[in-house]
């Protein structure tokens, strides 16, 4: 079973929502939705269905022309049920590569599979 999946992204000016030209938390959640799709994608071959989240943290304001990359880890699983931790990181280029990014948010979630597309684990 793959655990992980990774995206890379730049966030636009159309995703600005308040004063000052700052993103709305809510766009980050959006990444980290798609992030777990993929992952789960990759594990099932199904979307699945994000049922929870928890320990929601936002640690930094995003911004537009901000490249963001998201990891999504499954760090649990039964044969229905994935549980995953999901962070974002602010890209400021070299820096990916000697561990100075910035951590944006981070999370943990629960998503289901159909039982049709269960592997067992």
């Amino acid at each position: 079973m793959d655990k992980e999946f990774s995206l890379t992204t730049r966030v636009s000016f159309k995703d600005i929502h308040y004063d000052g030209k700052v993103v709305a938390g809510a766009h980050v959640l959006e990444l980290f939705g798609d992030a777990i799709t993929g992952l789960a994608l990759m594990n099932d071959n199904d979307e699945g269905l994000l049922s929870k989240w928890e320990n929601v943290n936002f640690y930094q304001k995003v911004n537009p022309g901000d490249f963001l990359k998201v990891y999504a880890r499954i760090v649990s699983s039964s044969r229905l049920k994935r549980n995953v931790e999901v962070n974002a990181w602010r890209v400021t280029g070299l820096k990916e590569y000697n561990g100075n990014n910035d951590l944006v948010a981070d999370a943990k979630g629960t998503f289901v599979i159909p039982f049709v597309k269960a592997k067992g684990v």
